[in-house]
């Protein structure tokens, strides 16, 4: 079993309505043999699946040096971003994973954050100085208690 397999396996777990699109348009438009068409379809999902929950996104080509040939990197952007670019503390990494093929990074990396997301579903986040910081949420405390609404 392809590395893409067993992610695909875990993603079904995770995301089933991601899972269903991706195994149907694999299945009938590009076939098991493509395995560019797959790659493509793959990492285009990822994607749009990365911006549905407000992350960014980015896929690099490492040197050749590097044991895998890309890495895949999602952030999230943090409160109170106003949309300069140049603010170097508007994003904060999630998470990002090494691959062989830019549709196995994104793929792998998009499945630990659904994972991380789902583990740590309230969240909040604080300013400490020029950084933003998760902190979780004790419901036992909090329930009830409007300032503390989770984020997720």
């Amino acid at each position: 079993m392809t590395t893409i397999s067993k992610l695909l396996d875990e993603l079904r777990e995770i995301d089933p309505g991601i899972w269903n699109t991706l195994t149907w348009q694999i299945k009938y438009v590009c076939g098991k043999e493509n395995t560019f068409f797959i790659d493509s379809i793959i990492q285009s999902h990822i994607q749009r699946a990365c911006e549905k929950q407000g992350w960014t996104w980015s896929v690099h080509k490492q040197t050749p040096e590097e044991e895998k040939s890309h890495y895949a990197e999602i952030c999230e952007i943090g409160p109170g971003y106003d949309g300069d670019y140049y603010n170097q503390y508007h994003e904060s990494g999630i998470t990002w994973k090494e691959a062989n093929s830019p549709a196995e990074a994104l793929l792998g990396a998009y499945i630990t954050a659904i994972k991380m997301k789902q583990s740590t579903s309230k969240k909040q986040h604080k300013k400490c100085g020029n950084f933003y910081i998760n902190t979780a949420i004790d419901s036992s405390k909090t329930e009830g208690n409007k300032i503390n609404e989770p984020i997720y």
